[in-house]
């Protein structure tokens, strides 16, 4: 909606702010060069594997990443609304430190308490993501983990400024064998 600022802060020129209105049941949408060849096409439609957004408050849908085709719903997330800065629209960032428990017993007793926002984190680890084994990318390596557990159990406190203003909130993990959320 505010082209100066993103000529600011890209250096290109954006057209708009657009003031049509796209259809929430689907529509057909293409991206043309100046002349006039086709560059992209995209029909988004309502309800899985499409993100689910609705008229209020506003929000739209992103491609996750431009390689991926985006004629498949799961390739889509819901935006979440910006402010003027542009700064990310990530409650959690790659990298930020969590807390974790290697899976050598249950994490509490009963089972179910560690889910619990109050829960107590004692003897719980912390480290940077990604937290894992056997990848070269991991931050935080666990060298026991081979033949010795085969589950880590992760939390992570954050804070919702304004919970009126999300329309959806997505869980994305990078994972290898298997996950439970």
């Amino acid at each position: 909606h505010q082209p100066d600022q993103f000529k600011a802060k890209f250096g290109g020129q954006a057209l708009g702010p657009w003031i049509g209105k796209l259809n929430n049941d689907g529509e057909r949408i293409e991206l043309r060069a100046p002349d006039g060849q086709l560059v992209d096409r995209v029909r988004y439609r309502l309800g899985f594997p499409w993100p689910v957004v609705g008229d209020t408050p506003g929000y739209s849908i992103e491609l996750i990443h431009p390689d991926l085709d985006n004629n498949d719903g799961h390739n889509w997330k819901a935006s979440v609304r910006g402010d003027a800065s542009n700064k990310a629209n990530r409650l959690i960032l790659r990298g930020s430190q969590w807390k974790y428990l290697k899976g050598k017993k249950e994490a509490s007793n009963p089972r179910s308490a560690w889910r619990k926002p109050d829960h107590k984190e004692t003897g719980w680890l912390s480290g940077s993501t990604p937290i894992g084994y056997g990848e070269n990318f991991m931050k935080k390596t666990l060298g026991d983990m081979r033949n010795s557990y085969t589950s880590v159990y992760f939390r992570k406190k954050f804070t919702v400024k304004d919970a009126k203003q999300i329309g959806a909130l997505q869980f994305a993990i990078q994972y290898d064998d298997g996950f439970n959320a």
